[in-house]
């Protein structure tokens, strides 16, 4: 049980830093490395933005209100649709998975599934809620690819003119 808390309100903790760590142990700090860094944001912003519309137009009790489960992870009684922690970390797994050029980018998504999981198991979250959270992430790196592509950001422009990456 405590297993399933950690990984329900801890795990999601992993992706800041994860991302974080590839910005910061980088030696050469290149414009594709602070466009994938700027791309997740972005699509992070977008995915919890999404999230939180829909949770506010279509509305769904949680597992533990109904009385299927308790509440053990003592959670507000709010609507349940989308999982803003699913929608967040398969955000930023598949940013990692779409923008990355490293070999190991796909493991990222084993603390995805794993949240996901501790949080249907503790009763908080519907299995639909996950799965639509995980449509929804897909949704917004497409969405934020097809910007980043048809109009080249002008601010990551400025601030390669301006030499703020190490050569």
């Amino acid at each position: 049980m405590l297993l399933l808390i950690f990984l329900a309100e801890r795990l999601i903790f992993f992706f800041p830093i994860f991302v974080g760590t590839i910005f910061l142990l980088e030696k050469k700090r290149s414009f594709t490395h602070f466009s994938l860094i700027f791309k997740i944001i972005v699509s992070l912003f977008t995915s919890l933005t999404l999230s939180f519309l829909l949770s506010k137009i279509l509305y769904k009790d949680r597992p533990f209100v109904i009385g299927i489960k308790r509440n053990i992870l003592c959670h507000r009684l709010n609507s349940s649709f989308p999982s803003m922690h699913g929608s967040a970390c398969f955000t930023i797994s598949f940013g990692c998975l779409f923008w990355m050029k490293n070999r190991f980018r796909t493991l990222i998504f084993l603390p995805s599934f794993f949240i996901c999981l501790a949080r249907v198991l503790l009763g908080v979250h519907w299995i639909s809620d996950m799965i639509s959270s995980f449509f929804i992430s897909i949704f917004s790196c497409v969405i934020t690819n097809y910007f980043c592509k048809k109009n080249y950001i002008s601010f990551l422009i400025f601030l390669k003119k301006i030499r703020f990456f190490r050569k």
